[in-house]
């Protein structure tokens, strides 16, 4: 039996979504980046699919002016992933609410009654135009379209020290040309497969089996060893890793900046102390006041 709860499908089924799985603390990021999507026409039109276990952000009525569906994960389905062994989650998730909220990003794949779902992660900002994401995914015969994660190498020598910053912006050209790696699952476009009843039950019991890193490591397990399912990379400059920016002399980040389509704050949100500054922070910092003024002059009109 699936674990997961079906709810009414919405009544758009020849179409794309936009989903996103926030709890409160992450509702800033959400506001930000999906001001930012303006930059892309095609994709800012899609509604919006929120995942959440947080009932701040199920009751909040700019939510629901925003959202066609916000689904709630309730405590009950919350407690199906707390029974999965503290061990098989990485160190730095041991937080009191895993690993149950690391295994949430396995919600995102329920069937919410559209042909795809373009998923991203609230630590985002859009730079440019990431309509042609959705025309690769209809011209490929991927199920699934994700980004690499950033391998260390682009930064670091094999003795762990940093490398001189025109060789780090010379090895980020190489990753962009030819990306290859893990999965990151902070931006993913994927089709009716991935929606299947029983891929969150499959999911999670690679999770129950072996020692994964995180919930990303166990959706690029279940691709690999699937006959049917098969994954895509898409370009990093779709998933790009902010940090790296701060490594590199700033008029090559700003070269970059011109490319990047989305900018990940992984790991560092911009509006925590962590993330601020540099040039990464400046982006999101720019991106905020602007949605700040456009709901002013809205307000005033």
């Amino acid at each position: 039996m699936n674990t997961f709860s079906r709810l009414n499908l919405a009544t758009k089924q020849s179409s794309g979504c936009l989903v996103f799985l926030f709890s409160h603390e992450f509702k800033i990021g959400f506001e930000v980046l999906l001001h930012s999507l303006r930059r892309s026409k095609e994709i800012s039109k899609l509604d919006i699919v929120i995942i959440t276990d947080d009932l701040e952000v199920v009751h909040s009525a700019e939510i629901a002016a925003m959202a066609k569906v916000v689904r709630y994960i309730t405590p009950a389905e919350k407690s199906l992933m707390s029974t999965l062994p503290k061990g098989l989650v990485n160190e730095k998730f041991h937080l009191d609410w895993s690993p149950a909220y690391t295994f949430l990003k396995f919600f995102i794949f329920q069937d919410f009654g559209y042909d795809f779902h373009i998923y991203l992660d609230c630590d985002i900002v859009c730079l440019n135009s990431m309509d042609k994401l959705v025309e690769d995914f209809r011209n490929s015969d991927a199920d699934m379209m994700g980004g690499c994660v950033f391998p260390k190498h682009i930064w670091m020598d094999s003795n762990g020290s940093r490398l001189e910053k025109p060789q780090i912006n010379e090895n980020i050209r190489k990753f962009i040309d030819n990306p290859e790696g893990n999965l990151n699952t902070g931006v993913l476009i994927y089709g009716k497969r991935m929606m299947d009843a029983e891929i969150p039950n499959k999911l999670l019991d690679i999770a129950r089996k072996g020692k994964m890193v995180n919930e990303q490591a166990i959706v690029h397990r279940l691709i690999k060893e699937s006959e049917l399912l098969k994954l895509e990379f898409f370009t990093p400059l779709c998933n790009f890793r902010s940090n790296v920016l701060r490594m590199i002399d700033r008029k090559d980040a700003k070269s970059l900046l011109r490319e990047i389509v989305l900018l990940h704050y992984i790991a560092s949100p911009p509006w925590n102390s962590i993330g601020k500054g540099g040039l990464p922070g400046e982006i999101w910092e720019t991106e905020k006041k602007r949605m700040e003024k456009n709901t002013l002059l809205k307000s005033t009109c």
